[in-house]
């Protein structure tokens, strides 16, 4: 089994839970990672205070397949300052939703 944890800095690093080592240290956020979940033993997907949502590909060394900018359609006046927004993640299990909600601390 593999465990995933977000820092601060915006980097996600992935454990073999079992060999009690590091296998990845991902770097597609700028800030804080604020969610994180594995669809199946194949994707992970990690959303950060930068407004970005990633997925990975653990077959292929976690490597990125994707990253949005979760409100990068919104027209301007409805965005937020991206730097105080939390951004939450919800995916069905086939990846054929993915929600993706940026809200701001009070």
């Amino acid at each position: 089994p593999q465990l995933a944890v977000g820092f601060a800095s915006g980097s996600v690093r992935v454990f073999d839970v079992e060999a009690v080592a590091s296998v990845a240290e991902l770097k597609q956020h700028r800030g804080a990672v604020t969610a994180l979940a594995f669809r199946s033993k194949r994707h992970l997907y990690s959303a950060a205070r930068d407004g970005h949502v990633a997925l990975y590909d653990a077959t292929q060394n976690f490597e990125p397949v994707a990253v949005v900018h979760v409100d990068a359609a919104l027209p301007p006046h409805v965005r937020g300052a991206c730097s105080d927004e939390a951004v939450v993640l919800a995916t069905s299990p086939h990846h054929a939703v993915v929600a993706a909600l940026a809200a701001r601390d009070p």
